[in-house]
């Protein structure tokens, strides 16, 4: 499945929740905080950043 895709995706699963932010997280599987950590903090920071 490619990356556009599983974003499409997610989104249409959360469908309704509010301030969803669905992103990527690069080279990470199941576990991105484990896979990722940097790039994972990173993202919850933007959103955090947006409250």
């Amino acid at each position: 499945m490619l990356a556009a895709d599983k974003l499409a995706y997610y989104r249409e699963l959360m469908t309704g929740t509010q301030r969803l932010q669905v992103e990527p997280v690069d080279n990470a599987r199941h576990f991105a905080m484990i896979d990722q950590p940097q790039a994972t903090n990173a993202v919850l920071r933007r959103f955090l950043d947006k409250l």
